[in-house]
């Protein structure tokens, strides 16, 4: 009978010690890092206990996401961050944050769900460039690229007019296809990241290689603009111009409302 007694009055005593392991705390959000596509974006966030808190053990989390957990037991305000992973550039809103505690005998949930309003930007990932005159571009820092007639830039598909003499002959003999060499020249004054030399490649690999050059560029200290389409940047380098330009990459064609 006593021990009957006991299990009994247990559940009630962890049901309210299990809300007041809730009740009071306030939750703020202590802001993101952008980071790459691919890469799990922390989005950080403050918990302070109130006074009627019994402190305990705190899981958060999204929905599909792995837990973090918190104490408060030594310290009445703390910061922790919560992680979801990414696969596209943009904008990610990871929904509303799961808070929840069994604590203290995990035999009673307390949970809530809170919409912090909290956005992570996601740059397109950075791949090197397949083609010759990508990884030509990368050699020497101090010299653009732009439609020219000295260095070899890659294949596109042959279109109406263009010159017999930049035929790939070798690709044609082998019954590869018609295709059109393209070149590049050089300009000391900077580089220029331009979308249009990239040709037959899609959109989100235009960007991802963009991405690539804009950190290379960066990491020489060099000046470089970036051109996109119904956007020009101005010609710039080190950190904010680098993060000017991965935002531009990452938001094209993203509506931000």
């Amino acid at each position: 009978m006593a021990v009957a007694f006991l299990l009994a009055g247990m559940f009630p005593v962890s049901l309210l010690h299990t809300y007041l392991n809730l009740s009071g705390v306030t939750v703020v959000p202590a802001g993101t890092t952008p980071v790459y596509a691919g890469e799990n974006a922390e989005f950080r966030v403050t918990f302070i206990r109130g006074e009627r808190v019994i402190p305990g053990t705190i899981t958060l989390r999204f929905r599909d996401s792995p837990a973090t957990f918190i104490n408060l037991v030594d310290k009445g305000e703390q910061t922790a961050g919560v992680f979801f992973s990414t696969t596209t550039r943009g904008l990610l809103k990871p929904g509303p944050l799961i808070v929840e505690t069994v604590f203290p005998l995990g035999i009673v949930r307390a949970w809530s769900f809170l919409d912090l309003n909290i956005i992570c930007l996601v740059y397109p990932k950075p791949v090197p460039g397949n083609r010759i005159g990508v990884a030509a571009a990368l050699n020497d820092g101090t010299t653009g690229i732009k439609p020219g007639t000295s260095d070899f830039y890659n294949l596109r598909e042959y279109q109406k007019g263009d010159s017999l003499k930049q035929l790939a002959w070798k690709k044609y003999a082998a019954g590869q296809g018609v295709f059109t060499k393209q070149f590049v020249d050089g300009s000391d004054e900077h580089v220029c990241l331009d979308w249009n030399l990239f040709t037959g490649f899609g959109i989100e690999d235009r960007l991802s290689m963009l991405c690539y050059l804009v950190g290379q560029y960066s990491l020489k200290n060099v000046k470089y603009a970036l051109h996109l389409p119904n956007y020009q940047s101005p010609v710039g380098s080190g950190a904010g111009h680098r993060r000017l330009l991965l935002e531009k990459l990452a938001l094209y064609g993203v509506a931000c409302d």
